[in-house]
């Protein structure tokens, strides 16, 4: 006889908010490309993965990036953007697929 285990009601809500927690997110809509070609600028405060089930399911590396009114945002990079940067650096990222962000002067690839 085959065993599962099945969550419903109130607990299932529960489990939800406690995988949403630990950094499994439940996004329908895939940030992680829309960064990828979008331009921004900011002093990176924060780096670090989440795992997305939806969409494409994976590892996306983001940094936070704060900018000059104070505002902060998670911005998905690919691996070498994510290599690229360092904590507490001003980085700018032109719009574009393969543009990663980089510190204003630096030489391109």
């Amino acid at each position: 006889m085959e065993q599962r285990f099945v969550v419903k009601g109130p607990m299932a809500l529960v489990v939800l908010a406690v995988l949403g927690a630990g950094g499994v997110y439940f996004d329908l809509h895939d940030y992680a490309a829309a960064d990828l070609s979008s331009a921004y600028a900011g002093k990176v405060v924060d780096e670090g993965t989440d795992y997305h089930i939806f969409g494409h399911p994976h590892w996306h590396r983001y940094i936070m990036i704060q900018d000059s009114a104070g505002k902060r945002e998670k911005k998905y990079v690919d691996e070498n953007g994510y290599l690229s940067v360092k904590v507490g650096t001003f980085v700018v990222k032109r719009a574009g697929l393969g543009e990663i962000p980089r510190v204003p002067g630096s030489p391109l690839p």
